[in-house]
Parts: C-alpha cells; sequence; structure tokens
C-alpha cells in the first residue's frame, strides 16, 4: 500500500512536471515566433475542424444525389460540391504558406534555444561540467536544441488532435449520442495502453542515458581514425565491440519486455473497437433500410466514426511520441532555470591585495591535492613571479583566481 502511495506521488509530480514542460516549450515557441505564431494557430484550428465539415457536407451531397433522381434538381448537389472545393482549396493553400513560413520560424527557434543553452552552459563552474551527473542531463539538454522543432510539432500535434476530437465528438453527439458514447468507451482504453508502454519506455530511456552514451562513445573511438589505430594495436578492439553490444542490449531489453506484456491485452481492445465500429454502422445501416434516416446518414456517421476513432489514437499517440522530447524539455528548463554561480567577476582596481588564504585544491574524481594549504598575497601594483616544475599547480592557481574552479578547502 506505501509502495502504491508513493508511485501515485511520483506519477502526480511527473504529470505535473510534464504540462510545465509544455507551456516552457510553447513558450519559447512564442518568444521566436513571435505574431507569425498566429497564422499557425489559425491554420491548426482550420485543419482541425475541416474534415468534421467535409464530412457531414458529404453525407449532404450523397442524400443529395439520391434526391436529384426523384426530383431532378440538381443545383443542391451541385452547390454543396462548390463549397467543399472551395474549403479543400483553402485548406491546400493555407497549408502551403504556413509550411513556407514554418521553415523560417523552425530556423528562429533553433538559433534561439541554442544560444540560450550555450550561454548557459559557459556560466557554469568547470568543476560542475566534469560531473558524471551535469554530462547526462547536458546531453539531454543538447538534443532538446537540437530536436526542439520536433518537439514544438508534437505539441502542436497534440493541441490539433484534442481540438479535432471535440469538433468530430459535439457533431457526432448530436447526430447519435449512443453510437458517439460507445466509439469512445472502445477507443480510450487502447489508447491508454499505448500510452501507458511509451511511459515505461521512457523510463527506460532516462534510467540508462549513461549506457546508451557509453555505447555511442565507444562506438566513436572504435570507428575514429585517431584512436582505431591504438585501440587495434592495444587488442581492444573485440572487447570493446562486446562492451557496446552488452551495453545496448542492457538498456532495451526492458523495451522489449513491455511491449511483449502489452501485445496481446492492446490486440484484444483493439479488435473491440473495430467490432464497436461495425456494430454502429450495422445499425445505422438498418435504420436507413427501415426509412428512419437519409441514405447520406451513412456516410456521414462512417466518416465521423474513423475520424473519432482516429483522433482519439492520434491524441494518445502523439501525447507519447512527444514524451521523450518533453522529458528533454523538462531538464531543458530546469537547467536554464538553474540559480547562476558568480561568474568571478569584480572591479579589481580599488582592492588593496589579493590573497590565497590556506588553500587546498584537487580536481574532481581524483584524491591528490595540487595545491596544498597555499597562502600568500598580491599587493596593488605588485608585480609577483610564481615558479614551479610542471604540474606544480601554477596554471591551476590561475583557474582558481578566475573561478573557473572554487578551492577544495580556504578561502581566496
Amino acid at each position: 500500500m506505501r509502495k502504491k502511495n508513493e508511485q501515485k506521488r511520483q506519477d502526480s509530480e511527473e504529470a505535473h512536471i510534464s504540462f510545465r514542460a509544455i507551456l516552457y516549450v510553447w513558450k519559447i515557441y512564442r518568444e521566436a515566433a513571435g505574431k507569425r505564431r498566429y497564422l499557425s494557430t489559425f491554420n491548426s484550428l482550420f485543419g482541425a475542424i475541416t474534415p468534421t465539415i467535409t464530412a457531414v457536407l458529404g453525407g449532404r451531397a450523397l442524400t443529395q444525389i439520391v434526391d436529384a433522381i426523384s426530383t431532378h434538381d440538381v443545383w443542391p448537389f451541385i452547390s454543396t460540391i462548390i463549397v467543399l472545393a472551395i474549403i479543400q482549396f483553402a485548406g491546400i493553400f493555407l497549408q502551403r504558406y504556413v509550411a513556407m513560413k514554418n521553415m523560417e520560424i523552425r530556423q528562429d527557434v533553433y538559433t534561439h534555444v541554442t544560444e540560450m543553452i550555450s550561454m548557459k552552459y559557459i556560466s557554469v563552474p568547470l568543476v560542475t561540467r566534469e560531473s558524471k551527473e551535469f554530462a547526462d542531463k547536458f546531453e539531454r539538454v543538447v538534443d532538446f536544441g537540437n530536436n526542439v522543432n520536433s518537439v514544438i510539432s508534437g505539441v502542436s500535434s497534440i493541441i490539433y488532435s484534442a481540438i479535432s476530437l471535440v469538433a468530430i465528438f459535439v457533431t457526432t453527439f448530436t447526430a447519435n449520442p449512443i453510437i458517439t458514447v460507445l466509439i469512445i468507451a472502445s477507443s480510450i482504453p487502447y489508447s491508454v495502453l499505448s500510452l501507458r508502454l511509451s511511459m515505461k519506455q521512457r523510463t527506460n530511456w532516462r534510467k540508462y542515458t549513461s549506457d546508451y552514451r557509453r555505447a555511442y562513445d565507444i562506438r566513436q573511438k572504435i570507428t575514429s581514425s585517431e584512436s582505431s589505430l591504438e585501440i587495434e594495436l592495444n587488442g581492444l578492439s573485440k572487447f570493446l565491440v562486446n562492451k557496446m553490444v552488452d551495453l545496448r542490449k542492457k538498456a532495451a531489453e526492458f523495451d522489449i519486455k513491455d511491449f511483449k506484456q502489452y501485445f496481446w491485452p492492446s490486440n484484444m481492445m483493439r479488435l473491440v473497437e473495430t467490432i464497436t465500429s461495425f456494430a454502429s454502422l450495422t445499425y445505422v445501416g438498418i435504420q436507413i433500410m427501415n426509412g428512419q434516416m437519409e441514405v447520406g446518414y451513412f456516410a456521414t456517421i462512417r466518416n465521423l466514426l474513423q475520424q473519432l476513432s482516429g483522433s482519439i489514437t492520434s491524441l494518445f499517440a502523439g501525447i507519447a511520441d512527444a514524451n521523450e522530447g518533453i522529458v528533454n524539455a523538462t531538464d531543458y528548463m530546469e537547467f536554464m532555470n538553474s540559480p547562476a554561480p558568480h561568474n568571478g567577476e569584480i572591479e579589481i582596481d580599488h582592492l588593496p591585495k589579493i590573497e590565497f588564504r590556506n588553500v587546498s585544491f584537487r580536481y574532481p574524481n581524483t584524491e591528490k591535492n595540487v595545491l596544498d594549504n597555499v597562502s600568500f598575497y598580491v599587493s596593488k601594483n605588485e608585480t609577483v613571479s610564481i615558479i614551479g616544475a610542471n604540474g606544480a599547480g601554477k596554471t591551476t592557481m590561475i583557474l582558481l583566481l578566475m573561478r573557473l574552479y572554487d578551492p577544495t578547502d580556504g578561502v581566496i
């Protein structure tokens, strides 16, 4: 019970962080795109409701064809076709125009994010950059920067699918509430299972980021002209290849296990969804044959049901596809919002002296002090020479003085 409550708490925090990350991604897009984002928003809204409109008009056109057989009045059908053609042409023109503008926006977004990452990275102390935890996290931050436009597209796809789903739901529910509820009830379980599988794969990916990075580094060393010769001369080629394969297998085996676990349940849910859709169409067909519905109603319901099921699947699939990018966006958000350390800049014109007081220092991941209890001071307008053998710590003192590292002990 305690473990379940802890898991629920973690899931709640993760969902909250992901939602914040989505808003943060949208903020990045807003800053880089400026007023141009309104055009993309309008295109998304237009594209979301157009399938619903065309489904209704298509069903009406079919009914008008049947009516024209007895009335010989073709103008209602022709007018409907003209409206459909105008909507289709407007959608194609708008989509291509927005695609052209999005090329400019994508470049601006990439430049903006890359600049922000670079400026923030410069402010991070060298000692922090050299830690394994920072390297793993920064790798995901860089991955977000390289794929920021894909993440934005994924978030936009989620919003697009949600709007489309609402439009289709309202139209279908107005036509036949019972069928709408049945289709939604049969579509959601499969989509939820797919989303849960994606969540598990995302967790595995985060857990084994370091393994993926080590496998990539090994591959780079094996294939690099600078290091491959040395590796071969030392007889390490086979060992490194086996190590790389083991790391990749270790990282991937949990994804395979989870996929097998969800294989049969997801297929059974998809079967239920299919049976429900065809049962609904059978019901509509019988109603039409009994004269209780128009002929075009069958085409309308068929298209709307396909779009409704497809929108639900697309919404959850969009969430699943965007998961990895949203996770990286969370790391990017935390990285950019982390407090900046003291940058070491200080006016020294009015300082009477600079003093090292009992300063000791060792580099990260080492046990030996490069400097051990060093004390001295340099007065204003005084010139001091520091002499010592290679490795005595002369450069280290300059790095400490410039605040690229902080002392292990003592103060400057």
